[in-house]
C-alpha cells in the first residue's frame, strides 16, 4: 500500500487518482522518441521520392536511375533499422494503482489487503493520464515511422519490368506524397 498522511485541518478531500509506474511511462516515452528520430532520418528520402519528376533518368538511364533510388532506399533502411519492432507492444497498458489523493495537501492513500508480509520498496509513479498521453504519442510516432518505412521498402524491393519504370516511379511518388501528407511533420 502507498500512504502519505494528509495535513488538512478540516479533513482531506479524497479524489480518485490512478497511477502507473514511472518506469513504464519512461519506456513508452523512449519508444516515441526513438520512432520519431528514425522517422526524421527516413523522411528526407521519402520526400525525394515524392518530388522526383516522371522523366528523372529517362531513356537508357531509366534502369540505372531506378536502381540508384532502390539502393538509396535499401541503405536508409539498413542505417535506421526498426529496433523496437518486436518489443513495442502498446496494446496492453501496465497495471494501474488506484489511490485516493487530496489536491489541497497532497495526502495519498492506496489501501490494499494485508498479506501478512511487509516489503517496502521505493517506486516512482506517474498519473495514468500522463502515461496514456505518452502511449498515444508512441503509437502515433510508430505509425508515422512505419508509413515512411513502407514507402522505402517498396522503393527498395520493387523492380519495374522493362519499360515500366515510369509507371512504377509515378506509383511510388503518389504513395510518398500520401504518406507525407498524412501527418509526417517536417
Amino acid at each position: 500500500a502507498m500512504s502519505r498522511p494528509g495535513t488538512c485541518e478540516t479533513g482531506c478531500s479524497e479524489r480518485r487518482r490512478d497511477l502507473v509506474r514511472a518506469d513504464a511511462c519512461d519506456w513508452v516515452e523512449g519508444l516515441a522518441d526513438r520512432a520519431r528520430r528514425r522517422a526524421d532520418a527516413l523522411r528526407p528520402l521519402v520526400r525525394v521520392i515524392a518530388t522526383q519528376a516522371d522523366d528523372a533518368g529517362a531513356g537508357a538511364d531509366a534502369d540505372a536511375a531506378f536502381g540508384e533510388l532502390a539502393e538509396g532506399a535499401r541503405q536508409a533502411l539498413r542505417r535506421h533499422p526498426d529496433a523496437d519492432g518486436a518489443t513495442a507492444d502498446l496494446s496492453e497498458p501496465p497495471a494501474e494503482a488506484t489511490t485516493w489523493w487530496c489536491d489541497r495537501c497532497g495526502g495519498l492513500d492506496a489501501p490494499q489487503d494485508c498479506l501478512g508480509i511487509c516489503i517496502w520498496r521505493s517506486v516512482d509513479w506517474v498519473d495514468a493520464a500522463v502515461y496514456a498521453a505518452a502511449r498515444e504519442r508512441a503509437r502515433t510516432e510508430r505509425e508515422r515511422e512505419e508509413r515512411l518505412r513502407q514507402v522505402l521498402r517498396h522503393a527498395a524491393h520493387v523492380h519495374p519490368r522493362s519499360g515500366g519504370w515510369q509507371a512504377t516511379r509515378r506509383a511510388l511518388r503518389a504513395e510518398a506524397r500520401r504518406v507525407l501528407a498524412a501527418g509526417s511533420p517536417g
